[in-house]
């Protein structure tokens, strides 16, 4: 974990800083990125929107991710393929939250760029 601030961009107030108490904010690394976008693949199946939420187990953390998303699939597909691939997929909403093994909440530095490269890479 790391201490940090995140910065949160609020509607017609700017950008606002807060700042993260002494336990730190949770480092979201690639392999955590790439369970939560295998899971949320598994999840959306065939659908072109998806709505729910996919839970990824970590040794430090237990990370949750719910989302609403619209899911744009190739138009054609190959003979092989048993459903169209994902060629983009945009967030209507989205949280990652993060839960420690005692139970606490606590921030984290997820974003969703990361996992949409990583869910456009698995399949």
């Amino acid at each position: 974990m790391k201490e940090s601030n995140f910065v949160e961009t609020v509607s017609d107030a700017g950008e606002v800083t807060f700042a993260t108490d002494a336990a730190g904010m949770i480092e979201v690394d690639e392999q955590t990125y790439c369970r939560t976008a295998q899971a949320l693949l598994d999840a959306i199946g065939e659908a072109c929107y998806y709505n729910g939420t996919v839970t990824v187990e970590e040794t430090a953390f237990c990370g949750t991710l719910t989302a609403t998303l619209i899911v744009y699939r190739e138009r054609e597909r190959a003979e092989d393929e048993a459903v169209a691939p994902i060629y983009d997929v945009v967030p209507v909403w989205w949280e990652f939250a993060t839960v420690l093994p005692d139970g606490d909440e606590v921030l984290n530095d997820f974003a969703f760029l990361p996992l949409k490269k990583a869910l456009l890479e698995l399949q």
